[in-house]
């Protein structure tokens, strides 16, 4: 079909720009899609999915009626408030409206490295003295011979990143190099990032 005039293969993400640009998608759809393409893990996915059926667009939906609901009582008081045809309390009621909603945003606002956490993962750096048992942790926890582990110290003189699925959390474990003062040049400079991580 590619040689056919007029046909050509869909470039990467082509597709969602359209919907985009058609305005099918929102761009939190499209954050959505995007990370449910690169989750790695079944709640990243699950996140991923929501937004991308557009639960986080629904969410500032509520939050856009909430905040036209208040301003429109306060234009009905503006406009109306000298008139019996209005209740008295509008303000008092737009006030109540508008508190109760800040409150809901702040929440948002607090809950605001939740997302940024799920996409990328938590990161843990195992450090401590030589031989202490650094490497043997992240084997463990990899379930697999991630590090090598010898009786010598300094053996492990780079940071050494393994990515883990912990309860559907995204986590990287990082080993490092054991602090201590050496005059080994490389393993100096092991021990320089481990500080630096």
């Amino acid at each position: 079909m590619s040689k056919l005039p007029g046909c050509r293969l869909a470039a990467p993400g082509e597709f969602t720009r359209r919907a985009f640009d058609a305005g099918r998608m929102d761009l939190t759809q499209v954050e959505g899609l995007r990370d449910l393409i690169e989750a790695e893990t079944e709640e990243q996915r699950r996140w991923a999915l929501g937004a991308a059926k557009g639960a986080v667009r629904d969410e500032i939906e509520i939050l856009r009626s909430e905040i036209i609901a208040c301003l429109m009582l306060c234009e009905a008081e503006i406009d109306f408030g000298d008139t019996e045809e209005i209740d008295g309390d509008v303000i008092q009621q737009a006030k109540s409206r508008a508190l109760a909603l800040l409150e809901r945003i702040k929440g948002y606002l607090r809950d605001s490295r939740r997302g940024e956490i799920m996409r990328s993962g938590i990161k843990v750096v195992i450090f401590g003295e030589p031989n202490a048992g650094k490497s043997s942790l992240l084997n463990w926890l990899a379930q697999r011979q991630a590090a090598i582990v010898t009786p010598v110290p300094g053996t492990t003189r780079d940071i050494l990143e393994v990515s883990l699925d912990l309860g559907g959390l995204p986590m990287i474990v990082c080993d490092t190099a054991g602090l201590r003062k050496t005059h080994d040049i490389v393993e100096k400079i092991g021990v320089e990032k481990a500080g630096e991580a």
